[in-house]
């Protein structure tokens, strides 16, 4: 279970990728990075038409949403869509992983190759279970807390992946210059 939710979360938070919001993305790509090396999500159920909305806020100025879909399957390939709108700008995002190894096939978010950007530098620290109420409703869950080693901050998320579709997360938080990243589930629909 830990470590398909360790691959849910770096595939889930791969995604976001705003030129002036690079705060997201690092957080996206550092658990993306995490997941891959560490885990396989051959676990996750995966559908296509499955859906997880997200509420977005750094700081107390900086506010959006993310939508995740899965929108296509075979045995080899899964793509994720990424909608994300913060502080006016809107990205898409196309993920493609392996379903079965959780590798990173391909990242492109507004026309942009990103596959390499992923960073990859998280040591998880402690897991327990929990459970948490956020918009979407109470969920009990897996906590993990990582630290990035590249700038020496704590990085926190919950998941559920029995339940919560797309990637299983259902909150996670990073500390940042701009002050804390929080993303939390809104609503999802799984098919």
């Amino acid at each position: 279970m830990v470590r398909a939710t360790l691959a849910t979360l770096a595939l889930l938070i791969s995604g976001t990728a705003f030129a002036s919001s690079s705060v997201v993305h690092k957080v996206m790509t550092d658990w993306t990075a995490h997941m891959v090396q560490n885990a396989v999500v051959s676990n996750i159920s995966f559908k296509v038409g499955d859906t997880a909305a997200y509420s977005l806020k750094i700081g107390s100025l900086l506010s959006g949403t993310m939508t995740m879909t899965v929108s296509s399957l075979t045995s080899t390939v899964l793509t994720i869509e990424q909608d994300t709108n913060i502080a006016g700008q809107a990205e898409k995002c196309q993920e493609t992983i392996n379903p079965n190894t959780g590798a990173l096939i391909k990242l492109i978010c507004n026309g942009q190759d990103e596959t390499n950007q992923a960073g990859g530098n998280l040591q998880v620290e402690q897991e327990n279970n929990q459970t948490i109420t956020v918009a979407a409703g109470t969920f009990a869950t897996l906590y993990i807390k990582a630290k990035d080693t590249s700038n020496n901050s704590e990085i926190e998320l919950w998941s559920d992946d029995k339940d919560v579709p797309v990637f299983g997360m259902v909150k996670t938080n990073e500390p940042t210059q701009m002050g804390t990243a929080d993303i939390e589930l809104t609503s999802f629909h799984r098919n």
